[in-house]
């Protein structure tokens, strides 16, 4: 099976198509408006969109990724309110390493028989090495990290990943959520 090509969104065409893909797939996925996701927000400006087209050009998938450094640290889209990832997670010792966050990710609905997802997921994580970023964390949906771990107990993910049960992450549009994190070999002794 041929792989798909990722490419960071340059133009404003991209980005727009991304746009408007991933408020389609919130509002399919989870029912809600997703009106709000078609323009740039803060973090999306701040960080990189990785997309993939079809070969017709059209974006298919795509998925945001915002780094902190030790030299530009910021809070991720996750962290906001009291919810912050180094007073959640001191043994990782995160103010001085370089970790990130995906989010907003969407794939589109006729290509989700997760082979497309799982490269995506691949993609992430080669930028992700390509920026020295050895951890990679997400919140998504209770089911969508119980699909992560099926996914990587039968093999088909080939990367640690983790899933961290006894951090309350704050529920996103009535949706219970959970903090996963995917991760460079040997990052994860301390979890």
């Amino acid at each position: 099976m041929q792989r798909h090509s990722f490419f960071i969104a340059s133009d404003t065409a991209t980005y727009q198509e991304y746009f408007e893909l991933r408020a389609k797939e919130y509002q399919r996925t989870f029912g809600f408006d997703g009106a709000w996701l078609q323009t740039e927000d803060g973090y999306d400006h701040s960080g990189v969109i990785l997309v993939c087209a079809d070969t017709a050009g059209r974006i298919i998938a795509g998925a945001r990724m915002n780094i902190s450094t030790p030299a530009q640290p910021m809070r991720l889209p996750m962290e906001y309110g009291s919810f912050s990832l180094s007073l959640l997670l001191p043994s990782m010792n995160l103010a001085q390493r370089n970790y990130s966050e995906v989010s907003r990710l969407a794939v589109a609905e006729e290509y989700q028989n997760g082979q497309l997802l799982l490269e995506l997921l691949d993609a992430l994580h080669e930028y992700a090495r390509s920026q020295a970023t050895p951890l990679v964390f997400s919140i998504c949906p209770r089911v969508q990290a119980r699909r992560y771990r099926i996914l990587r107990s039968t093999g088909r993910m080939n990367k640690p990943f983790y899933i961290f049960k006894d951090i309350a992450v704050p529920a996103q549009f009535d949706i219970e959520m959970r903090l996963c994190v995917f991760a460079e070999e040997g990052e994860l002794e301390c979890c």
